[in-house]
């Protein structure tokens, strides 16, 4: 080695340690924008959803909220997964999906179970109307005048949505055993129709004397020109305490779907799913698509514990 090159090292020793500091200082820089701990780069995120009107309009309605969610956390991939009733349970237990949108009494089951964790409730919305809370509203033809009160069911021909259902069955089903009718002994049939229109269509065209589905389901079959309101004779509800609700309803209300990350989540990873869910505009495509007004905080649960309870 000669002596030039000799003198030349330090030199060439303090380029380096120069170097090695600028890129310990990029990549300080660089760290807090990375994705949350968790998943991959480009990892699909996969949110389970209840898909209670059938898996096309579940992909439909809630796919823009997959891609807001990508745009709002870049380097994420959301997907959806629509889900039926009877896999909900199956896949947060198998961790099939990262989270999951279902209704309150699903939403329990897995909290008490799998301890799943709400981050946010959604905010309905039918036209100007915005809602956090739901219920069931329990409906015969317009033409069956012998169909009076909620008593005059006994011995007649019944259907609800699904036995998993909280709106389109569970709230109906509290309410019944209210007015000290058991469905399941004092129905002269009991069927379950898969899904709220189709329940509404059977009441309509009188394959059944009576039905129920979740509160806004008439509305918005009405306001899609799917059928008339005027059609349908509703049972009311006898209490005062929803006297606020907008929409047509035989029960009390319970919270809005919930949105809940499993156990398995980074909290980092929820926590910028909650911030994007609570940032979402009444007015973003994404809302539209699934007629919502946005999300709130976590609402309070414990009134879905408690009809639960009741039912056994």
């Amino acid at each position: 080695m000669t002596d030039r090159m000799r003198d030349r090292l330090p030199d060439c020793r303090q380029r380096h340690l120069w170097v090695i500091a600028i890129l310990a200082w990029l990549c300080a820089l660089i760290s807090p924008a990375l994705p949350a701990l968790g998943h991959d780069l480009g990892a699909a995120i996969k949110i389970g959803i209840l898909a209670n009107k059938g898996r096309d309009e579940c992909l439909a309605k809630w796919g823009p909220t997959a891609d807001y969610l990508a745009k709002s956390m870049p380097g994420h991939v959301f997907t959806i997964v629509p889900l039926d009733f009877n896999e909900v349970i199956p896949a947060v237990a198998g961790a099939t999906v990262d989270f999951i949108l279902t209704n309150p009494a699903n939403y329990v089951e897995l909290e008490n179970l799998l301890h799943v964790s709400r981050i946010a409730t959604l905010k309905n919305q039918l036209g100007d109307t915005v809602s956090t809370v739901f219920g069931g509203v329990i409906f015969t033809s317009a033409k069956r005048h012998d169909l009076a009160a909620l008593a005059d069911l006994k011995d007649k021909t019944f259907m609800a949505v699904d036995e998993k259902s909280f709106g389109g069955w569970h709230v109906s089903w509290f309410e019944l055993l209210e007015h000290n009718i058991d469905p399941y002994r004092d129905f002269k049939e009991l069927r379950f129709g898969g899904t709220h229109d189709a329940v509404v269509y059977a009441v309509r065209d009188g394959l059944i004397d009576a039905g129920c589905v979740r509160s806004d389901t008439l509305e918005q079959l009405a306001q899609a020109g799917k059928i008339a309101l005027s059609d349908f004779k509703i049972f009311p509800h006898a209490g005062l305490a929803i006297d606020f609700y907008p929409f047509l309803h035989s029960t009390a209300h319970y919270p809005e779907w919930p949105f809940a990350k499993l156990e398995s989540v980074s909290s980092q990873l929820a926590e910028q799913v909650a911030i994007a869910l609570l940032s979402m505009q009444q007015d973003d495509p994404a809302a539209r698509a699934a007629t919502i007004a946005g999300w709130t905080t976590p609402l309070n649960y414990q009134p879905v514990h408690e009809c639960l309870k009741r039912l056994k």
